[in-house]
């Protein structure tokens, strides 16, 4: 048994030959075998919570949203072992953890460098670190201090006579993130901190929990995660000049808004923490340009203020369909910005959603407008399927004028051009594409023409002239 590697010590529970293989180095803690396992998959397949201890304190990965940490967690033996992964960093297995903006709030509680306060639990390490406009726009409580006793300082001393550091902690956690996860045995302490921080709905929730063993969770639903930072969110996406909505978190916004965004029409004062974590293109101009600088400034000439205020309430509370809805140009602008700026995907896909309302909600369909989309459909890439397809919509719809103008004629041959070694006879999927928007708006219960169904000779008459187009092109479609 003592020649046993790895991952049969795993799977057989031997704890002590675990920790020697991994604390001397002579095994790769996160070495895969032939079945695609690691060792802490076989140590949470076999239920053994000291060898999965070991293996996570000396770097077994775990990560939600992959193949190995979500292997781990559905293969886990039972509960208690699941609790030890969720515990460990605080990992999240949830649905929740993939929604974008809880996903955000996650990440960014976990990121330390963007964090610019500190919590000591009465000489307890470690220390809990955190991110004050998180803090200030969740919790009415912390705002309060935040702009008094706690705006000068960088570490803040907390009492652990009334809670443990344990419940403090979570607490802290809880409202950087929106969920809570705690062993049962702090619940109490958790619930006075809950009550001290007037946090009524989890306080509620606390209430409710029995004793025994075990953890607690709770959890933000995904609109009051937004809710809650909404009011921050309009505060500082507030053009300077503009009168600022009133809101609780005014003064807060205004002291920890550390970078300006100089548009071409006006600037914005904003907490550089959003830009800089959603954008890595920003946060390497402000690292490289600005490291020494208190106030960052980014100048966007090209941009407009709308356009930087949709942005910056998208990066705060992750949505801003308000300021995009049924503004083509905006939503462009605010598109291409965000390619450009790198950032997430939600963001682009926002943008190319508001674009193809825009286009499908024009009193008369226009192709000459829906054309000029295109461009920002293929900048996008797949996560413009519905722009895309509202491009598509409109110029079947107006296809008499569509077959007249240059740019479809241009969006016909890129998109030929785009089947590597086409041969003479292959589709075109635009082509395609606009085929079946057709069929689903003159023809969806695929009618013969020569009944004389009515939609089925509109259809025929329209497909006649994008064949002529083709052959005037050259295509063979």
């Amino acid at each position: 048994m003592g020649e046993l590697g790895l991952h049969a010590a795993s799977l057989a529970g031997l704890e002590e030959r675990v920790r020697y293989l991994v604390e001397e180095g002579i095994a790769d803690v996160n070495e895969v075998d032939r079945f695609d396992s690691t060792p802490l998959y076989y140590a949470v397949y076999g239920g053994h919570p000291s060898v999965v201890r070991i293996l996570l304190e000396n770097g077994a990965r775990c990560d939600p949203d992959t193949f190995v940490g979500e292997r781990c967690y559905y293969g886990a033996l039972n509960d208690s072992i699941r609790s030890l992964l969720t515990e460990h960093n605080a990992t999240d297995f949830s649905v929740r953890a993939k929604h974008p903006f809880a996903k955000f709030l996650g990440a960014l509680a976990k990121a330390e460098r963007f964090h610019d306060i500190r919590f000591a639990f009465g000489g307890e390490e470690p220390l809990f670190s955190a991110p004050r406009v998180i803090l200030g726009a969740r919790c009415e409580v912390l705002r309060s201090r935040l702009e008094t006793t706690w705006a000068r300082k960088d570490v803040v001393s907390l009492s652990t006579r009334k809670a443990s550091a344990v419940a403090s902690r979570a607490i802290l956690r809880y409202v950087c993130t929106g969920r809570l996860v705690v062993a049962t045995e702090h619940a109490a302490d958790a619930l006075r901190v809950a009550r001290t921080l007037r946090l009524d709905s989890l306080a509620r929730s606390l209430e409710r929990t029995s004793g025994g063993r075990g953890t607690v969770v709770y959890e933000d639903d995904f609109s009051f995660l937004r809710e809650s930072m909404e009011p921050l969110a309009a505060c500082v996406s507030t053009p300077l000049g503009d009168p600022r909505p009133e809101s609780p978190v005014s003064a807060l916004a205004a002291a920890l808004s550390d970078a300006t965004i100089a548009c071409s029409d006006g600037e914005l004062r904003v907490p550089s923490v959003f830009l800089r974590f959603r954008s890595d293109v920003v946060d390497a101009a402000f690292a490289t340009s600005f490291s020494e600088a208190l106030d960052h400034r980014l100048v966007l000439s090209d941009l407009s203020c709308r356009a930087a205020s949709a942005i910056v309430r998208w990066c705060c509370c992750g949505t801003c369909a308000t300021n995009l809805r049924r503004d083509a140009a905006l939503a462009a602008d605010v598109l291409a910005a965000a390619h450009r700026f790198l950032m997430p995907s939600e963001l682009l896909s926002a943008a190319a959603g508001a674009m193809a309302e825009a286009l499908l909600s024009l009193s008369g369909n226009d192709a000459t407008a829906a054309l000029s989309a295109l461009p920002y459909a293929d900048l996008v890439g797949d996560r413009a399927d519905r722009l895309y397809d509202a491009v598509c919509k409109v110029c079947a719809a107006d296809l008499r004028t569509a077959v007249t103008l240059d740019a479809f004629e241009r969006a016909v041959a890129d998109s030929a051009n785009s089947i590597h070694h086409r041969q003479a006879t292959d589709s075109i999927p635009f082509v395609d594409d606009v085929r079946v928007a057709l069929r689903a708006l003159y023809n969806p219960f695929e009618d013969d023409p020569l009944d004389g169904s009515p939609g089925a000779i509109e259809e025929a008459a329209r497909l006649t002239l994008l064949d002529r187009l083709l052959d005037r092109l050259g295509f063979e479609a």
